[in-house]
């Protein structure tokens, strides 16, 4: 999660299709910019996307950016 003046760090791991909250963001603790998400597979290949908050779904404080982690890699969903 990339914020104008800090850089939040959350390491987690994700099962591949769980349906879960990662990050739940306050726009007014700090303004951020974007939430970049990393995948690794069984072969060692690194997946990596990313998305600006400005972008994100829905009204007031219930924005949401929603990615779908699979076994093939990382896709937003809008």
């Amino acid at each position: 999660v990339l914020g104008k003046d800090k850089l939040d760090s959350i390491k987690t791991q994700i099962a591949p299709k769980d349906n879960i909250i990662a990050v739940k963001v306050d726009e007014e603790e700090v303004p951020y910019v974007g939430i970049l998400v990393l995948f690794a597979n069984n072969t060692k290949k690194t997946t990596k996307i990313w998305a600006k908050t400005e972008d994100a779904n829905g009204f007031g404080k219930n924005k949401y950016l929603k990615f779908e982690i699979s076994k093939e890699g990382i896709k937003r969903i809008k």
